[in-house]
């Protein structure tokens, strides 16, 4: 069976069941998230499991596959289990490298004017003067 979901991003047009599975992660309990590899499918069982054991005492959770997939394309994160990190989620994308040397703030030394990254060279000892003026 074939799952498919219309996307707009041009890197990945259609996602199928298959790269779906590829990019899912289930949380460990100190909070990191781990791809799940070969055991997607194993998860996406459990959580969709852990859905009827809700369904049957009246609450409202995604019963089956289909619902379960629905649910993490939307962004969300799926319990497969009552305890606190017994979650399932897409992976995040990665971020551009561009976009994470934008997130260091570019800092000014105050003896020469010379500019550049916190923790890169020429800023990589001391905040406020360049390596070269220390």
């Amino acid at each position: 069976m074939a799952y498919e979901v219309e996307h707009t991003d041009t890197f990945c047009p259609v996602k199928t069941e298959e790269t779906i599975m590829a990019t899912l992660q289930y949380r460990l309990s100190n909070g990191d998230w781990i791809n799940t590899g070969d055991r997607a499918d194993e998860f996406v069982n459990l959580a969709v499991n852990h859905a009827q054991r809700l369904i049957a005492v009246g609450r409202d959770a995604p019963g089956t596959r289909e619902a379960v997939l629905a649910v993490l394309e939307a962004g969300n994160v799926v319990r497969f289990d009552t305890d606190w990190h017994s979650e399932i989620r897409y992976a995040p994308a990665p971020r551009q490298a561009a976009e994470i040397s934008d997130l260091r703030p570019v800092l000014r030394c105050r003896k020469c004017g010379t500019t550049g990254h916190a923790g890169a060279y020429p800023f990589s000892t001391l905040p406020g003067v360049c390596d070269d003026c220390a």
